[in-house]
């Protein structure tokens, strides 16, 4: 009931949407024993995510979609790509734990380096 509480509330800030998504992350929540329902209802909180979000907190947020196994392709492509461009705005941001949690990350969500924009490997790597 929680989580559907949080989701319809599109005024949570960034670092609630972290702290709830880490929260249940440490919990060891796994998507695929939610019901449908509960999963899209945790996917759209994913979506509340706000572009003041802080580069720990985006790595906060890429580190709990893994422990939470939360298919990258469950996830509304405007969503991915959002996520993605925070990654670009943030990274000269990035402390050296958050930078490696956040490129552990995306190789656990099956992110092809390949498939990425040019922009965003120069980001990774440059």
């Amino acid at each position: 009931k929680l989580i559907e509480i949080l989701s319809c509330d599109d005024s949570l800030s960034s670092r609630q949407v972290t702290t709830c998504l880490t929260g249940l992350a440490t919990m060891r929540l796994q998507y695929n024993y939610l019901s449908v329902t509960t999963q899209k209802q945790l996917v759209h909180l994913i979506s509340n995510i706000k572009s003041s979000i802080s580069a720990r907190e985006l790595s906060n947020i890429f580190h709990s979609l893994t422990k939470m196994k939360i298919p990258w392709d469950s996830l509304d492509s405007n969503i991915r790509s959002y996520l993605l461009e925070l990654i670009i705005v943030h990274k000269d941001s990035f402390k050296q734990q958050e930078g490696s949690t956040l490129i552990y990350s995306l190789g656990l969500c099956n992110i092809c380096f390949n498939d990425l924009s040019l922009h965003l490997q120069e980001s990774l790597y440059d």
